[in-house]
């Protein structure tokens, strides 16, 4: 699977899910059957209520089993799986993000925080940025190997630019634009604790994540007028629908799109 290039989250999750099978169906490899993993998955998922996005992993941590394993490959394509509900995303507005800035003090967490908003950035991708993926001379910044393992380019906003080489004069990092103690990639939890902080001392009382910052970023710049298709591979969604919860007005070519950061006073 590392070959694959699945990330260790990943791996450590579809282990677990097919071991959880053999342990409680108590199958031989050479016995999975269809039929084993439709009842299995009746008893475990759909009448556990379990989320469509659980059930999804759990299934193709079987598949790629069988596969991997080079055992026969049942057809679970018409496994009954729950109705995946599409939620509205939670969405700040500029006055509140502003807020959040304007309540992160540490230079470091303010530059991270308007990264991930003023990028557009999901967390793990901007915590995985080095220091070559800044290309201010092109104004955008390169998005190696993200969801769906595929490279993108996002716009560059002026006051980014700003905040990132006021951040790196003073702290100077190696390899990662964001790293930790220990000079490594900058962890996850203690991103999303400045962000916590943050909102809190800004009075949002709402639920506030990593990903309501990028959420924002996308329904802000739908509301400047950002055409569907640049907003899809900015976002670097597969699927148009996924863009299409931030509707669609007119377009702009990617380096010239103005990020709604920059309309902040800040």
């Amino acid at each position: 699977m590392q070959q694959k290039r699945y990330s260790n989250s990943t791996i450590s999750t579809y282990l677990s899910f097919v071991r959880q099978f053999f342990a409680l169906t108590g199958v031989q490899p050479d016995e999975i059957s269809k039929e084993i993993i439709e009842k299995y998955n009746y008893q475990h998922f759909i009448r556990g209520s379990k989320s469509y996005a659980t059930q999804n992993q759990w299934i193709n941590a079987i598949k790629l089993y069988l596969k991997v394993s080079r055992l026969e490959f049942p057809d679970l394509d018409d496994i009954e799986r729950p109705r995946k509900q599409r939620k509205l995303p939670n969405v700040l507005s500029p006055d509140e993000v502003q807020a959040i800035f304007y309540n992160t003090p540490n230079l470091k967490h303010r530059a991270l925080l308007m990264l991930v908003y003023g990028a557009g950035l999901r967390i793990g991708e901007a915590l995985n940025l080095r220091l070559h993926d800044i290309r201010s001379a092109e104004s955008l910044i390169y998005i190696r190997r993200a969801k769906g393992k595929k490279d993108r380019r996002v716009p560059l906003s002026v006051k980014l630019l700003e905040i990132l080489r006021a951040y790196y004069k003073s702290y100077r990092p190696s390899v990662y634009i964001f790293e930790g103690p220990d000079g490594g990639r900058y962890s996850n939890s203690s991103a999303s604790q400045v962000l916590y902080r943050s909102a809190k001392r800004a009075g949002i009382t709402s639920k506030v994540t990593l990903h309501t910052l990028r959420h924002s970023y996308a329904t802000h710049l739908t509301n400047k007028g950002v055409n569907i298709q640049y907003l899809q591979e900015i976002l670097g969604h597969n699927s148009p629908k996924t863009t299409m919860l931030y509707t669609h007005l007119s377009g702009k070519d990617i380096s010239n799109i103005r990020s709604p950061l920059d309309d902040m006073d800040i």
